[in-house]
């Protein structure tokens, strides 16, 4: 049978978190769409599996690791994208093998939905290592400066004013 998430509607859920905690995946047995929209991949058949992530923050880290020796060989392909499962919105596309890669600003608390692919399979897979662990990470806040800090703990006021070390 095919995996759980081989269509959107399937997708699994990933939780973002500070550093990666994988999930492990496969293409094995997946099924062929061809009612997603194509963004950055040329017309043709592919086989994929879903998963989807709520935005924690506007510059998450989507990696693709430990790519089994099949899979490696197809060529991993990854695409990002906002909406809701039969009304995509391509957000970002891996048209090359690309393990981890970042992208502009997403809207923090809205689901976005990550499909992983290749273009190099003709047929359904049901065996061969066509495994990966996928995660979702974001980064850490940035620290601002000092004076930053002075900056935003100071309060201006206009008008008159007293000076305490006159009274």
């Amino acid at each position: 049978p095919p995996p759980a998430n081989d269509d959107c509607a399937g997708a699994i859920s990933l939780t973002p978190a500070a550093s990666c905690t994988n999930i492990t995946g496969t293409l094995n047995s997946a099924t062929a769409n061809g009612t997603v929209p194509l963004g950055c991949f040329a017309a043709g058949t592919y086989y994929d599996v879903w998963y989807k992530f709520v935005a924690v923050s506007q510059f998450p880290t989507i990696t693709v690791g430990a790519v089994g020796t099949n899979l490696n060989t197809a060529a991993v392909r990854t695409q990002v994208f906002s909406g809701v499962c039969g009304s995509l919105t391509q957000v970002v596309c891996s048209s090359t093998l690309a393990t981890s890669f970042t992208f502009n600003p997403l809207i923090v608390g809205n689901t976005y939905y990550v499909r992983v692919t290749t273009n190099n399979l003709s047929a359904v897979q049901a065996s061969g290592t066509y495994t990966f662990n996928i995660c979702i990470s974001y980064p850490a806040p940035v620290v601002s400066s000092r004076m930053n800090e002075v900056f935003q703990q100071t309060t201006l006021v206009s008008g008159p004013t007293t000076n305490p070390a006159a009274n």
